[in-house]
């Protein structure tokens, strides 16, 4: 929470609220995530996060770098972060996992629409902005 009302509190608002809505941030995360800090099915979101199961180690699927794009006003009310995300799977394929995220002003905060659709697999980023990590 206390994200700025910008690209930038945008695109960290949309990858903040993402990692905390996977099942490897434990109960205790998710849930209170999915209800201060999204829009939508909830309660749907919640039960996803509980059944989530990975084969993938961990270590394979923590992004070492972030980049984003923004489509639409980000000192408006909505707008659609595309995430692409540089983690240690992705990076052996030359590639990353680009995500979409829908993101609404309220209440003086950014809140994420939910359900969240999967991450695809991408090898060109051209038009997103480096959010930091190393060689960012």
């Amino acid at each position: 929470m206390g994200f700025t009302h910008d690209a930038l509190g945008a695109a960290l608002a949309a990858i903040n609220i993402s990692t905390r809505l996977s099942s490897s941030a434990g109960p205790a995360v998710y849930e209170a995530t999915a209800r201060m800090q999204t829009l939508g099915d909830v309660e749907g979101t919640i039960a996803a996060a509980r059944a989530e199961v990975s084969s993938e180690n961990a270590a394979n699927t923590a992004a070492a770098r972030f980049a984003y794009r923004l489509s639409g006003d980000p000192t408006g009310d909505v707008v659609v972060v595309s995430i692409a995300a540089e983690t240690p799977q992705t990076s052996a394929m030359r590639g990353y996992a680009q995500m979409e995220r829908t993101m609404q002003w309220v209440d003086g905060d950014w809140r994420m629409q939910v359900p969240l659709s999967r991450p695809q697999f991408v090898t060109v980023i051209d038009g997103f902005a480096p959010l930091g990590g190393p060689g960012a």
